[in-house]
Formats: structure tokens, sequence, C-alpha cells
């Protein structure tokens, strides 16, 4: 019992302790804030307005020196305000910075999804005009390619001829005709029948390439699809794989034709 009694008087003063160092706290904060107050009284004593009558010279002198101080120190921390205010403006254009940058992440990761997905279920480099047409193995559907232009390959130049604009449209993915495409994408204005340079072919052609990989055609990137012959003598078959595997491939898919002939003449619209 004696050791129980000695232990809870150890507790008790520890207590009192505590208390005693908290009560002294409390003295100083109040001490401290008695003389901040105090302070404050003689300052708004001394900030006597200025249009206060003064009877000597020396209070005069004496208030236009604590103006000018606080007119200094005004200034002082206006400057002050000036700086925090443009490190503020710095760090949140870095703020907005950063999430810009995120967001084109975002956006970047959301396209590389589509196209993904794409991918899985059209292949690579999907037809802008097309045909749905069962499989060949029965297995579902596929999508076999509408022909946009005939190119002819010659050995100093290529002949640009237009087939018919196939029907409909692609129903499935943005609506819409054929024809009506053909139309919004130029192909009315494109040089038909005649003998063109690769420049001149790469001029009238490649915007409607840049039309379908920058899914300005479909919702998704895709390429027009073309019928090439090489008409190429046969010492100039260099030519003939530069225009068709760089030049003509590098803007469409191209099929190669070597049975059929090559078409004489210009098919219009409704022919």
């Amino acid at each position: 019992m004696a050791e129980i009694f000695i232990l809870l008087l150890f507790l008790i003063l520890l207590a009192f302790l505590a208390l005693a160092q908290s009560w002294d706290r409390e003295h100083e904060l109040e001490t401290a804030a008695a003389e901040e107050m105090r302070d404050e009284l003689v300052a708004m004593e001394q900030w006597r307005p200025i249009t206060e009558a003064f009877e000597t010279p020396d209070e005069v002198v004496t208030l236009k020196r604590d103006k000018e101080r606080a007119e200094q120190a005004a200034e002082r921390h206006r400057r002050q305000n000036e700086a925090l205010r443009d490190v503020l403006a710095k760090e949140d254009g870095a703020a907005a910075e950063a999430v810009r940058v995120a967001q084109e992440a975002e956006r970047r990761a959301e396209e590389a999804i589509q196209e993904l997905r794409v991918f899985h279920a059209k292949g690579h480099n999907p037809p802008c005009w097309y045909r749905v047409v069962p499989r060949a193995d029965g297995d579902g559907t596929r999508e076999k390619p509408y022909y946009s232009f005939n190119l002819g390959v010659f050995d100093d130049a290529i002949v640009i001829r237009r087939p018919a604009t196939p029907p409909g449209g692609a129903d499935d993915d943005n609506g819409g005709s054929f024809a009506h495409e053909a139309e919004r994408l130029g192909f009315g204005a494109i040089p038909y029948g005649v003998r063109l340079t690769d420049r001149q072919v790469v001029r009238h052609l490649n915007p409607i390439h840049e039309a379908g990989k920058s899914k300005r055609v479909r919702s998704y990137s895709c390429v027009f699809w073309v019928r090439v012959w090489d008409l190429t003598s046969p010492h100039a078959k260099a030519r003939w794989q530069q225009a068709h595997d760089k030049l003509i491939e590098g803007m469409f898919g191209a099929y190669t034709v070597r049975s059929d002939p090559w078409p004489k003449t210009h098919t219009a619209e409704g022919e």
C-alpha cells in the first residue's frame, strides 16, 4: 500500500508540474499580447494625422521622417507583393503547362487505343472506300476496297483516269455517300487523261491521301486504293519500281493489274 501511495503521489506531482508549465505558458502569451497591444497603442499615438496642429517644429520634422519611413515601407511591401504575384503566376503557368502536357498525353493514348481497335477490327491501313463482303473461309466478313483511281505508269509520265464512283457509302462510319466525299475531296479538279510528271501527281493526289490519314474521311486513319498498270518499256523497269514502290504506294493502297487492259478513256460520272 505504501508503494502504491508513493506512486500516486509521484503522479500527482507530475500533474501539478504540467499544470504549472501550462500556466506559465498562458501567462507568457498574455504578457506578450499585452505588450504587443501597448506597442500598437504607442505606434497609433505616434502616427497622428498630418493635418494635426503641431506646437513645435521638432514634432513636424519627426512626423515627416516617420511618414517617409512609412511610405518607404509601403513601397517595399508593394514590390514584395508584386514579386510574390510573379512567382505565383509562374507557378500557375507551370501547373497549367503540366496539365496541358498530361491532357495531350491522355489524348494521344486514347488515339493509340482507338488505332489499336481499328487494327484488330479492320486490319492495318483499312480502306477509306469499301464494301463489306463475306470472307473466303466463311468466317465473318471483311472490307473489300473500292478503287478510286486508275494510274498508268509510263517511262516519263503518269496518267490518271477516274473510274465510276462506287455506289452507296460507308454507312457504318460517318454515313454519307462516296460521291459526296469525292466532291468534297476535289476529285473533279484532278486533270485526268493527260501525262503528268511525278511532282504533278503528288500535288494533285497527296491531299486526298492526307485527308484519309488525318481522319477527315473516316473516324479512323484510312487509305484510298488505286489500280496501277505498268506501261513502261522493257528497259525502264527501274522507273516502274520507283514510281510504284515509292510514289504510288507512298500515298495509296495499290493493286497492280496484269490481265485487264489499260482503259483508254476516262470514265466520267454517270457513264
